[in-house]
Parts: structure tokens; sequence; C-alpha cells
């Protein structure tokens, strides 16, 4: 009887030892994810305290109808946005970088995966401070899932209503949608940066073709317009 008891007791104590020890480790992965996400959070406040500065013409396609919800605050029309977009810096800089007469191209799946292009004569300073400033001057709330950073060439063709922009593997054409008089349609006072003197326009054919990740639409959301940022406004 004793012998039982004694065997009972020695299974609760075990029992217990190895709660305390479950318990301990998931409060030391809990720690783990909380000091990382602390430093994550730290290190992204810090880029955005650096003194950075862009002025450049954006051309935007995705798949959501027009105009697209998001640059209003909104949700995307599917609820995924497939998105072709053409920065071309006039002005900028990044810390001591010089970004005038930088030229990319970017391509995301929001929220799932990002690829930039850039111009062929890009350096390296150049490529980083794109990759940190465009999150930061579409405002995401989430962390890209950057899948490739290349230097590849960019072809951009534009006459007064229509433009065509394209690296391997990506392509985007739209044209300007017009109003009353054959003028252009205009929206005044959009929410973010990225959306001054910005031009409704219309996707024609917009596509993406890899080894893993496709897509494709037309008829869809397109705009031109400005960003006009810096980091005194963010």
């Amino acid at each position: 009887m004793l012998d039982r008891c004694g065997s009972f007791n020695s299974s609760i104590i075990n029992k217990q030892k190895i709660i305390m020890r479950t318990l301990n480790l998931i409060l030391l992965v809990g720690l783990f994810l909380l000091l990382g996400c602390s430093n994550s959070t730290k290190e992204k406040q810090d880029m955005k305290n650096e003194e950075w500065f862009v002025s450049a013409k954006y051309t935007e396609s995705c798949n959501c109808d027009i105009p697209c919800p998001c640059n209003f605050g909104g949700s995307s029309t599917n609820g995924f946005c497939h998105v072709n977009g053409l920065i071309e810096i006039e002005k900028g800089h990044y810390k001591g970088t010089d970004l005038s007469g930088v030229t990319f191209m970017y391509t995301e799946s929001m929220g799932k995966w990002l690829k930039y292009y850039a111009e062929e004569n890009t350096t390296d300073e150049q490529l980083n401070a794109i990759q940190v400033l465009l999150p930061i001057i579409f405002e995401y709330d989430f962390e890209p899932n950057v899948l490739a950073s290349e230097r590849v060439p960019i072809k951009i063709e534009r006459n007064e209503t229509v433009t065509k922009y394209s690296v391997p593997g990506s392509y985007a054409e739209v044209a300007m949608l017009k109003g009353l008089n054959g003028e252009p349609v205009r929206l005044n006072n959009l929410p973010f940066r990225y959306t001054f003197e910005y031009i409704q326009y219309k996707t024609l054919k917009s596509e993406h073709k890899s080894e893993n990740e496709n897509f494709g639409h037309s008829g869809t959301h397109a705009f031109v317009g400005r960003v006009d940022a810096s980091s005194n406004n963010y």
C-alpha cells in the first residue's frame, strides 16, 4: 500500500515538473517574441527617424475596381490586391544617399509578397534606400515579404493618355479616363502622400509571370499621381 502511495505521489510530482517546464518554455518563447517585436518596432522607428525626402511621379495599376478603395482608406475590392507600380524619383535622398533620378518598379500581392526592380545603374545604397522607404511612404501595417530585389532594364513608354511600363516578368499598360470635355478626371485631398495630383486611369493590361507567382487583370483601377513625402510629415 505504501509503495502504491509512493508511486502515486511520485507520478504527481513528475507531472507537476513537466507542467512547470512547459510553462517556463512558453514564457521564454513569449519573452523572445516580445523582444523580437520590440526590436523590430525600434528598427522601424529608427528608419523613420532618419532624415529623408522623396518627390516623384507615381503610376499604379491594380486589380481593384475603379477607383481603388485602398487609396481612400478602404479595403480592396476583392479582398486582395495585385499591384504593378512605377516610381520615378525626380528629387530625393535617404540619409547621405542621393535618390534623384532613381527609377524603380515594384510588383506585389499586397501583404503576401513584394518584388523590387531597379534600373541597372542603381547603386547598393540606393537600392537599400528604396526598400526602406517604400513601406514607409505607403504606410504598410505589415512587414513586406520581399521575394526579389533586382537590377533590370525598365522599359517606359508614355504619351498624353497612355503609359506602358515593364520589366522582365512584369508589365502594365494604363490609359487615362476622360471626363467632361475630354479633360482628365482628377481627385484632390486624398489621405495619402503618394496620391498628390491624382489623375484617374484604367488598366488596359497588367500582369506578372514568374516561376511561383502569377497574376493578370484588365479593365481595373489605375492612376497617375505624385509622391511628396519626407521624414518631416511621417
